[in-house]
């Protein structure tokens, strides 16, 4: 599902194609966005998903929550990365907090935090 993305303001259930007794891990394992009102969008980050043994590729998204009521999260799988992005011009300032989740076949997901601080507008 190379090329595909999703958005949503919460949890993301990620699924992969993981096989037996290979084991995840993702670098980095949070992200953090800060973004003042009127300024521009923060840049995209990347999380790469990596195995072991290799060869395993994330293979899309089965569950987008909106716990906190707003669209402001959204991933593009290329591969084994995973490029996060924020949209948090409909949100008000505060704090913001979603989840990558990553099922792993037999054993507890991987949770990739994101959090997201907007302050209000530029230079106040």
């Amino acid at each position: 599902n190379s090329g595909n993305s999703w958005q949503a303001a919460g949890t993301w259930t990620v699924e992969a194609n993981s096989g037996v007794g290979a084991t995840f891990s993702a670098s980095p394992v949070s992200l953090n966005f800060n973004w003042a009102q009127g300024a521009e969008k923060p840049p995209p980050q990347n999380v790469v998903i990596t195995t072991s043994p290799p060869g395993f590729a994330v293979t899309g998204i089965s569950e987008v929550t909106t716990p906190q009521g707003a669209r402001w999260l959204s991933v593009s799988i290329n591969g084994s990365t995973l490029s996060v992005s924020v949209d948090p011009t409909a949100l008000t300032a505060g704090a913001y907090q979603g989840t990558l989740v990553l099922p792993i076949d037999g054993s507890s997901p991987l949770l990739i935090p994101v959090s997201l601080r907007v302050t209000s507008g530029v230079g106040k």
